[in-house]
């Protein structure tokens, strides 16, 4: 059974996210080991599986159901109808066909597995924890599950343990690209630039053609203030992805740093016209802005980057140093109080509230 099926990224910019769902695969049974029922029920899931493979996913439900319909009691159909459902976005159905899977078979590793992600995906990160540690004392070869408990034990911020899981992973496979590089992501998250920049120069040894691995590399590079070699990769990044938006946007962050910021300004305005929403962006932009002492301008971008991000802490409080140089001292003021406010909320909100 197959469990190298194609990644479900989720990198929202600097996110970490990387997760792999697996498929099964199953010929027909012969007429003297199985019934013509559950022959027919093995045609329907495999012509479920090539549906699903073409992205026609609710074709592939329907086959999937009539496969379940001739042969309840085989796990894989349920699994793989909740991979369907995931693609479409409908995950509380996802987890419900994973749970009927692993009612049928509960040392499923695969379905154990993705469960794990759908649950991650929910923001319930406990039982995403709970139903990864299961795939592993299920099948401790698994190294997709390892890579996938690394990622959620990250996304509660519990980056040794997380670390330790990417590395279970990479014992099964050292050149292995997503443990790899979810490895580095959660170094880079923890403040271990250096040891981080070790995980994506091995990845780039492996494969050189990564912009977002070039990309992540520049922002390590820039927090250790090698500013040259910083835009050196970034300048890859962009050489292999000439709209990447997230590189130019930062770009122009080190552009800032060196305070050049008619240049930064540049960058900040490729990376917008590459993606109009990017809130950061703008508001990268109204800072250079506002160093250049264009005060009008800079609130306009800065206008633009709440607009598009109404809780933007670091844009409202750039909007009240804003309004300040233009004399609008109570303006500024009920920003601040704003800014105060959300604050106060985010401290008192739980640990990992949302996805």
């Amino acid at each position: 059974m197959n469990k190298n099926r194609l990644l479900l990224i989720l990198l929202p910019l600097t996110v970490l996210a990387t997760s792999c769902v697996t498929t099964g695969d199953r010929t027909a049974p012969s007429k003297d080991k199985a019934s013509k029922i559950k022959a027919r029920a093995a045609i329907y899931y495999n012509e479920g599986l090539t549906a699903l493979r073409s992205n026609d996913y609710r074709g592939a439900i329907k086959l999937f159901e009539k496969s379940v319909q001739l042969n309840s009691e085989d796990p894989w159909p349920y699994n793989d109808t909740g991979v369907a459902y995931g693609k479409l976005g409908m995950l509380e159905k996802e987890v419900a066909c994973y749970d009927k899977a692993i009612e049928l078979d509960p040392i499923f590793a695969q379905a154990l597995n993705n469960r794990g992600i759908a649950l991650h995906m929910l923001g319930r990160y406990g039982e995403a924890r709970q139903s990864l540690e299961s795939a592993i004392k299920a099948d401790l070869l698994y190294e997709s599950a390892h890579v996938n408990l690394g990622i959620v034990l990250a996304s509660q911020n519990e980056y040794e343990l997380a670390v330790l899981s990417l590395d279970n992973a990479l014992r099964l496979n050292p050149s292995s690209e997503r443990a790899l590089f979810n490895k580095g992501l959660v170094l880079e998250k923890w403040g271990k630039y250096e040891d981080a920049l070790k995980c994506y120069d091995d990845l780039l040894r492996l494969h050189r053609s990564y912009p977002e691995v070039h990309l992540h590399k520049a922002i390590c590079l820039a927090q250790l203030d090698r500013l040259q070699e910083a835009v050196s990769a970034l300048e890859q990044a962009v050489r292999q992805k000439p709209d990447y938006a997230e590189a130019f946007y930062h770009q122009g962050l080190i552009q800032q740093k060196l305070e050049r910021h008619e240049e930064a300004l540049k960058s900040f305005d490729e990376a917008i016209s590459f993606l109009s929403s990017y809130a950061e962006a703008h508001h990268g932009k109204a800072r250079s802005l506002a160093k250049l002492e264009q005060w009008e301008a800079a609130l306009e971008a800065c206008d633009e980057a709440i607009r598009l991000k109404p809780q933007f802490i670091e844009a409202l409080n750039t909007r009240a140093t804003i309004l300040q140089a233009l004399g609008s001292e109570d303006e500024s003021q009920a920003v601040l109080d704003q800014v105060n406010k959300l604050e106060s909320e985010e401290a008192e909100a739980p640990p990992n509230a949302a996805p």
